[in-house]
């Protein structure tokens, strides 16, 4: 285990228990396109973690991208409800 992989992973446990009250929000989500690119560049980001075997790093880039993707499918959601 090397030291870069503790930092990151710290870094992103942060990130992804900072994004959780905008999932609990009813009203404030992020613009679609943003939160699904987001997502699926975090997963990509995985991806690339686990090459290197920064596993520590990937459990929460993984958990990131995945809160992202279902802040896109509730934004959608409220954007169907308006019209």
């Amino acid at each position: 285990m090397i030291w870069q992989d503790i930092v990151l992973a710290v870094g992103s446990w942060m990130m992804l228990l900072f994004l959780l009250p905008t999932v609990f929000s009813k009203t404030r989500k992020p613009h679609v396109a943003t939160a699904t690119l987001t997502g699926i560049t975090l997963v990509i980001f995985t991806y690339v973690f686990i090459t290197l075997d920064f596993y520590l790093t990937a459990i929460p880039t993984v958990g990131e991208g995945g809160i992202q993707l279902i802040l896109a499918y509730q934004s959608y959601k409220i954007k169907l409800e308006r019209v």
